[in-house]
Formats: structure tokens, C-alpha cells, sequence
């Protein structure tokens, strides 16, 4: 459930987007309820003051995190059903409407006309029923046709109207969205479906689909009887291997040992304790079934965790091998330390998302490379430990079919990710590495085409890899790593030599390698490409400055603020140079305070802008109006917290009030 904030403080709403997502990541972790638990709620609505709460005599009462609902008369018979989608098994329910009543309904699917601007599927149309009752009274019943009604949910775009016991319907009358136009239809009936197409005037009889299919399959459909009863013990196949650590535990001589050269097959770590009963009874499975095991190219490593616990005793190391001994345990066997329980209730909790106490016993399966495979809580399975070891060399996709307990058909076909789309959302959100890390695993993954293929495919394929390695770029310019953006956006341009954003990052990257020479050429390759792109002659005229050519420097500020009038950084960047600039000739004083005192008026009061703006004032010889505006500008960045700028503008307001001109080196 939500709550309710516990005090006034307010919190910057990146990182209270970012906290919110942490808090759910740790309910889920933690197997808490999204909804506290509470059961899914009903109301039937009175006609009066207040909803009644009918969730338990309607039997949908049921305690599933719920998280959809989407409406639609599934079986055709007149009556609303229910499909509802949960976080929790079951995933999806179909709750059918078998309420018996003498009541009656009517619905009707629209047809717009786009050549009177409404659109084909209608939606926002408004439908206004008329319905005369068994006494002979009028009254309309109005619905609006809508799309994304519910939280993750569409509900069927037929309209349904029921009608009580005695009443019919008299005419029905459509309001079509994109135009004034109202438009009336006759000759309904009863428990029928209409079609209601715009201009005909005609609510045309729609007949009943085909028949459905029936739910008696319990593999696709039953998801309750095809649910597991509640027991102790679980098996996670990852649908991935997992790699794991270096393990180090201690044989009951007191010798260090490593996992790793324990065996060059399988190995099956369980986690066990002499007090544990279902512990002792799963190492008497295995020993019973040695051969099996052996002939799978397994072995086994049984890791006691008595001499963790406070209350042990030196007898405890005598008492582990006692047991072994008299079981005839015939494979590997060692103690625990904390090291290594840590590392594999890390591992667990990665593979089972879930944050909690790790019981006994608790087994991990080992493929030959030494990663995990399958995670096993309570008593192992022999016919599904065997049957794992079976199936460790599987392809991906068996492993990952393997990694699902019923069956059904992955999406992969039929959603393509987007790279740059999800890598975005990693950078706004200042995951750089995880961004970095996700667009490289793409880039292994896609096969560059031959630069003698001019297929659309082909080209298509080199644009979008060409827009992977140039968001690359952009990230390592904002990791400062000049050097690896250079990298990406040169590789960028060879994919596709006219990406424009590629060019402009490449322009600013040359300027942070201090090669303004290469910068300009960059960028003007960018404004070639792009013409009335304010940006782009913004960032070219940065490089122009840095290369010393002043007046084609001030050409393209000029240029891009014929583009765009309100184009701050181009608008501050001149005004600046026209009032700090230390030769003379570059200076126009004048001119810098109409176009600060513009972008002051165009973009209001921030403090880098009025710091401009005072300094050509100071430049103008009004230094009343610079000192004045140089505080706001100070008072604004402090409030900001840049305390950098904050330092540099109280600098400049010295030299202000000392009748003095800030010139800039």
C-alpha cells in the first residue's frame, strides 16, 4: 500500500524516483505484498450514497497481489466477465460471470469515418443510450468510448448497457469525436450486438464470434491445478550459468581445500548439519545412489556447518565423521566457513530474488566450468538431480525453457529490444557502467555487415550500430573519458559518415582533446548535414573561438540565433565575448547588453545568464546595474549550490564595486 510522507521535506524527484524504485526492489527481495496482503475488493454500486463491499458473496475476494483487470464478455452471453493479471501465481485468472437474474443487455462496437476526422476506432465517441422502463419513463444511459482504461489493462472497446427486467432500448445516439456531428440510430433490440459505423445511420446486427475455446487443457489454461502444493523444497534451474567465486573450506584434518580442484566434471554442493534430519536423510540418498551419480561424471561435496555455530563443541568434528562413517558416505565432505557461506547464500539470493535466511538442506549444482546451474532448497530430488545433470550442456534456449515450470512461447520474436532506448533510461539515471555494459553485450552480439552490402538491410543495420557507438561516445563524455569518445564516435562516422549527432559529439570531444582545429572541421561537417540546427552552429562557433578566429566565431552565434531567438547558450556565448573579450576590437559593449538583457527576457533569471549581463554592464559603464544584478546572480547560484560559478561571480562583483571591468583571459 502507499504511505502517506511523514514530514514537508521536500526531495529532489530524481532521487526520489530512484529511492521509490529501491524501496520496491526490496519488498520484492524480501517476498512482501504489494497490497499488504489485502484481498482483492468489489463494489456494487447502490444507486445511493454509498458502494457496497460484495468481494466475498461474488467470490473474487481471492488474496492475489493483483495488478489488472480488463472487462469483456468473453462468453458471449450478455453479461460482464473478468480477466485478472497478478504479480503473484496464479498470473492471470478468468473469472466468468454466472450471475442468474432476468435483467437484459445491449452493446455496440464503433466504426468512425476518418474523412470526417474521427478516427477509424472511435475512440472518445459518446454514446448516450435511451431506454424506455416498464411504466412507459425515458431515461439515457451514457458511456465514452475509451482506450487504456485500467493500470496495464484494455478492456474490450464494445460498449455494454444493461438494461433491467421490463425495459428496452429506444434509440441510441452517437456524439463522433474530431466533429460536432451527432448521429442517431434505430432498431435496436434486446441482448443483441451492434455495429454503429459512422454516416449509415444503420445499427447493423452483429453476429456471435466463434466458438471459444474451452479451458480443460490444465497445461495452457488451469494455471490453480497446474500450481505445485506448498512443500519445503524448491528447484531453481538458472535460465542462465551464473559463474562462481574461488571456495575455499576446511577438510575435518584442518586442512584449506578449493572447491575448484575437487573434480574437472559436475559437482553437487549441499550444505549440511548432524541435528538436521532431512539433511542426514538426503546424504543417505545420495550415498544409496553413488553409481548413478558417478555414471552422470558427478560427484558430491557435503559441507557441515556445526563448528559455525556458538554452541559447538570439540567434539563436533568426531560426531560429523561418525555419521559419514556410519552411512558409508563415499564422496567429498569438508566444513564451512563464514567465507564461503556468505558466497553461496550470495549466490542463492541471486538466483531466487529473494532475501532471506538460507535453510538446511541447501544444495548448489555445478556444471563442468565450475558455474552454477541449479539452486535445490530441502531434501534434492534424485530423478531431478539426475535428470539435471543431464541437461547442464543444453543450448540457451532449452536452458532458458528449462528455467520456466509450465509451458508457452517466449516474445523474443515478437518484441524487438531497443538498445538505445533502455542504455537511455541507464544514463538518465546515472547508471553509466550498467549503460556502458549493456550496449557493448549488443554490439558482440550483432554482426557488422560488409560495407559492400547496400542492401536496406544492410544499411539499417549499420545506422543502428552506428547510433549504439555514438551513444557510447556520449557516455564516455560524460564519464570525462575523452579518449574512449574519440573511440566510439570515429567508429560511429565509419559506420555511417552523415550521422549528424555523431559529428557534433565528435566536435565537442576535439575540444576537450584541446584539437579545436579538428573540432571545426567536425562541426562543420555536422552543419552541412544540418543546415537550421541552432545547436550545431552554437557548438561550431565554441570551436571557432578556441582556434582563435573570433569573427567566424561570432558569425556562427549570430547564425544560430537567426534560427532560434531564444537559443540561450548561442545568445549568452556572444554577449559574453562582445563584453569580456581582452582585445578591443572583439568588443561591443552595447550589443552585449541588448542581447544578455534579450536572453534575460527569453529564458528569466539564472545565474550564469545574469552574470553576463553584469559583466556587460560593467563593460557599458554602468556599474550601479552591474553590482545589483551580479548579487542576484550570486544569491541564485548559492541557492543552486554551484558553489564553483557562486565563487567566480562574487570574484567578478569585487571588481564591479571597484569601478572596475572584468576582462576574460
Amino acid at each position: 500500500m502507499s504511505r502517506s510522507p511523514t514530514g514537508n521535506q521536500q526531495q529532489d524527484p530524481q532521487q526520489a524516483y530512484l529511492s521509490a524504485w529501491q524501496d520496491l526492489a526490496k519488498r520484492i527481495s524480501q517476498g512482501q505484498s504489494f497490497s499488504g496482503r489485502e484481498r482483492n475488493c468489489v463494489f456494487l454500486n447502490t444507486r445511493g450514497p454509498r458502494f457496497a463491499d460484495v468481494s466475498a458473496v461474488m467470490g473474487l475476494d481471492y488474496l492475489d497481489d493483483s495488478r489488472a483487470v480488463a472487462v469483456t464478455d468473453w462468453d458471449q452471453d450478455g453479461d460482464l466477465d473478468l480477466w485478472v493479471a497478478s504479480r503473484t501465481a496464479p498470473r492471470i485468472r478468468f473469472l466468468r460471470n454466472d450471475v442468474k437474474n432476468e435483467n437484459h443487455s445491449v452493446s455496440f462496437r464503433l466504426i468512425g469515418d476518418p474523412r470526417a476526422r474521427c478516427p477509424r476506432d472511435a475512440i472518445g465517441a459518446r454514446v448516450i443510450l435511451t431506454v424506455r422502463d416498464a411504466d412507459g419513463n425515458l431515461s439515457e444511459r451514457i458511456q465514452t468510448l475509451a482506450a487504456g482504461d485500467g493500470f496495464l489493462s484494455q478492456s474490450s472497446k464494445r460498449l455494454f448497457f444493461g438494461i433491467e427486467k421490463g425495459a428496452k432500448p429506444e434509440q441510441v445516439v452517437v456524439r463522433w469525436p474530431g466533429s460536432n456531428e451527432v448521429e442517431r440510430f434505430d432498431g435496436l433490440s434486446l441482448n443483441q450486438h451492434f455495429c454503429l459505423e459512422q454516416g449509415t445511420g444503420i445499427a447493423a446486427r452483429l453476429s456471435a464470434r466463434g466458438k471459444l475455446a474451452e479451458f480443460t487443457d490444465t497445461r495452457t489454461y488451469s494455471i490453480d491445478s497446474a500450481t505445485p502444493p506448498a512443500s519445503g523444497k524448491t528447484r531453481v534451474w538458472r535460465s542462465s550459468p551464473l559463474p562462481v567465486p574461488s571456495l575455499r573450506y576446511e577438510s575435518l584434518t584442518g586442512e584449506s581445500c578449493e572447491v575448484s580442484t575437487l573434480h574437472r566434471g559436475p559437482l553437487f554442493i549441499t550444505l549440511w548439519a548432524t541435528w538436521c534430519l532431512p539433511c542426514v536423510e538426503e546424504l543417505k540418498v545420495l550415498t544409496k545412489h553413488q553409481t548413478s551419480i558417478v555414471e552422470h561424471g558427478a560427484t558430491v561435496l557435503a559441507l557441515n556447518v556445526e563448528l559455525l555455530e556458538q554452541t559447538s563443541s570439540s567434539k563436533s568434528k568426531h560426531q560429523i565423521s561418525q555419521v559419514l562413517k556410519e552411512m558409508e558416505y563415499p564422496f567429498f565432505n569438508g566444513l564451512a566457513n563464514v567465507d564461503l557461506l556468505q558466497q553461496l547464500d550470495s549466490l542463492r539470493k541471486q538466483t531466487i530474488y529473494r532475501d532471506e535466511p538460507m535453510p538446511l538442506p541447501t544444495g548448489f549444482l555445478l556444471d563442468e566450468q565450475g558455474r552454477l546451474r541449479v539452486v535445490y532448497t530441502g531434501v534434492v530430488e534424485l530423478e531431478s538431480l539426475l535428470d539435471d545433470l543431464q541437461h547442464l550442456q543444453v543450448d540457451k534456449q532449452e536452458s532458458r525453457d528449462r528455467a520456466i515450470p509450465f509451458a508457452g512461447r517466449w516474445s523474443d520474436a515478437l518484441f524487438v529490444t531497443n538498445p538505445i532506448a533502455i542504455a537511455t533510461i541507464y544514463r538518465e539515471e546515472r547508471q553509466l557502467e550498467d549503460a556502458v555494459a549493456y550496449l557493448q553485450q549488443y554490439l558482440a552480439k550483432e554482426k557488422v555487415p560488409d560495407e559492400t552490402d547496400q542492401t536496406v538491410s544492410a544499411r539499417q543495420t549499420r545506422r543502428r550500430l552506428a547510433d549504439v557507438h555514438r551513444l557510447l561516445g556520449r557516455i564516455a563524455l560524460d564519464q570525462q573519458s575523452t579518449q574512449a569518445a574519440l573511440d566510439a564516435l570515429k567508429q560511429a562516422l565509419r559506420l555511417d559518415p552523415f550521422h549528424f549527432d555523431a559529428h557534433v559529439d565528435l566536435g565537442q570531444a576535439m575540444m576537450r582533446a584541446q584539437r579545436s582545429d579538428l573540432a571545426v572541421k567536425a562541426l562543420k561537417r555536422a552543419v552541412k548535414i544540418r543546415r537550421d540546427d541552432p545547436n550545431s552552429q552554437n557548438q561550431l562557433g565554441l570551436a571557432l573561438l578556441g582556434a582563435g578566429d573570433i569573427p567566424a566565431a561570432v558569425a556562427s552565434f549570430e547564425k544560430a540565433l537567426s534560427l532560434d531567438p531564444k537559443w540561450l547558450p548561442a545568445a549568452n556565448n556572444l554577449a559574453w565575448l562582445w563584453a569580456t573579450h581582452p582585445d578591443e576590437q572583439h568588443r561591443d559593449a552595447g550589443r552585449a547588453v541588448d542581447v544578455a538583457e534579450q536572453s534575460v527576457r527569453h529564458n528569466g533569471e539564472r545565474p550564469d545568464v545574469l552574470d553576463t549581463l553584469a559583466a556587460a554592464y560593467a563593460a557599458n559603464g554602468d556599474f550601479e546595474q552591474a553590482i545589483e544584478t551580479a548579487a542576484r546572480a550570486l544569491g541564485l547560484a548559492k541557492k543552486m549550490k554551484r558553489q564553483e560559478l557562486a565563487q567566480r561571480i562574487e570574484s567578478r562583483l569585487q571588481l564591479y564595486r571597484s569601478g572596475q571591468v572584468y576582462r576574460d583571459p
